[in-house]
Protein backbone atom coordinates (compact mmCIF):
# COMPACT_ATOMS: atom_id res chain seq x y z
CA UNK A 1 0.00 0.00 0.00
CA UNK A 2 1.54 3.41 -0.84
CA UNK A 3 0.51 6.52 1.00
CA UNK A 4 0.73 10.19 -0.68
CA UNK A 5 1.58 12.19 1.99
CA UNK A 6 1.19 15.38 -0.43
CA UNK A 7 -2.29 14.31 -1.11
CA UNK A 8 -3.03 13.64 2.56
CA UNK A 9 -2.19 17.31 3.52
CA UNK A 10 -4.00 18.81 0.51
CA UNK A 11 -6.93 16.92 2.24
CA UNK A 12 -6.58 18.55 5.25
CA UNK A 13 -5.96 21.92 4.58
CA UNK A 14 -9.37 21.83 2.16
CA UNK A 15 -10.97 22.46 5.86
CA UNK A 16 -10.54 25.61 6.67
CA UNK A 17 -10.73 24.93 10.43
CA UNK A 18 -7.52 23.18 10.11
CA UNK A 19 -4.85 23.99 12.86
CA UNK A 20 -1.19 25.16 12.17
CA UNK A 21 0.09 21.65 13.05
CA UNK A 22 -1.94 18.53 12.97
CA UNK A 23 -1.30 14.67 13.40
CA UNK A 24 -2.77 12.28 12.30
CA UNK A 25 -2.01 9.35 14.14
CA UNK A 26 -2.36 5.33 14.14
CA UNK A 27 -0.84 3.55 17.22
CA UNK A 28 -1.59 -0.02 18.52
CA UNK A 29 0.30 -1.52 21.58
CA UNK A 30 -0.02 -4.82 23.23
CA UNK A 31 0.65 -3.31 26.39
CA UNK A 32 0.69 0.48 27.55
CA UNK A 33 4.34 0.20 28.12
CA UNK A 34 4.80 -0.82 24.38
CA UNK A 35 2.09 1.99 23.64
CA UNK A 36 4.17 4.50 25.83
CA UNK A 37 7.63 2.87 23.88
CA UNK A 38 5.52 4.37 20.41
CA UNK A 39 5.07 7.61 21.65
CA UNK A 40 8.13 8.12 23.18
CA UNK A 41 9.67 7.18 19.46
CA UNK A 42 7.01 9.63 17.15
CA UNK A 43 8.23 12.54 20.24
CA UNK A 44 12.24 11.87 19.19
CA UNK A 45 11.43 11.65 15.88
CA UNK A 46 9.67 14.98 15.75
CA UNK A 47 12.62 16.60 17.45
CA UNK A 48 14.99 15.30 15.33
CA UNK A 49 12.87 16.40 12.23
CA UNK A 50 13.53 19.83 11.05
CA UNK A 51 11.30 19.64 7.98
CA UNK A 52 8.16 20.51 10.42
CA UNK A 53 9.95 24.27 11.06
CA UNK A 54 10.06 24.76 7.60
CA UNK A 55 6.06 23.75 6.92
CA UNK A 56 6.91 20.40 5.06
CA UNK A 57 5.29 17.27 6.18
CA UNK A 58 7.08 14.92 8.61
CA UNK A 59 5.92 11.24 8.40
CA UNK A 60 7.26 7.93 11.22
CA UNK A 61 6.20 4.85 10.27
CA UNK A 62 7.36 2.00 12.73
CA UNK A 63 6.17 -1.75 13.45
CA UNK A 64 7.51 -4.43 15.34
CA UNK A 65 6.35 -8.04 17.38
CA UNK A 66 4.13 -6.17 19.96
CA UNK A 67 3.75 -2.74 18.64
CA UNK A 68 3.63 -0.55 15.68
CA UNK A 69 2.39 3.36 14.36
CA UNK A 70 2.12 5.14 11.44
CA UNK A 71 2.24 9.19 11.55
CA UNK A 72 1.60 12.39 9.89
CA UNK A 73 2.43 15.74 10.87
CA UNK A 74 1.84 18.52 8.73
CA UNK A 75 2.67 22.54 9.25
CA UNK A 76 0.47 24.82 7.12
CA UNK A 77 2.98 27.97 7.28
CA UNK A 78 0.11 29.94 6.12
CA UNK A 79 -1.82 29.18 9.39
CA UNK A 80 -1.77 31.44 12.39
CA UNK A 81 -3.50 31.45 15.66
CA UNK A 82 -5.48 34.91 14.66
CA UNK A 83 -6.35 33.55 11.31
CA UNK A 84 -7.75 29.97 12.94
CA UNK A 85 -10.09 32.27 15.59
CA UNK A 86 -11.41 34.09 12.98
CA UNK A 87 -12.40 31.54 10.90
CA UNK A 88 -14.10 29.61 13.68
CA UNK A 89 -15.99 32.88 14.86
CA UNK A 90 -17.22 32.59 11.23
CA UNK A 91 -18.22 28.80 11.56
CA UNK A 92 -20.05 29.58 14.41
CA UNK A 93 -21.93 32.27 13.08
CA UNK A 94 -22.77 30.85 9.86
CA UNK A 95 -24.00 27.71 12.12
CA UNK A 96 -26.17 30.14 14.13
CA UNK A 97 -27.48 31.80 11.84
CA UNK A 98 -28.73 28.34 10.14
CA UNK A 99 -30.86 27.50 12.79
Amino acid sequence: MTYNLESHANEKRKDPLHRRVEMTLALSADSLEELEAQLDHIIFELHRDDRADEGRIMSSVSGGYSSGHICIVDVDKEMTGEIYRKRLKEYMADKKASK
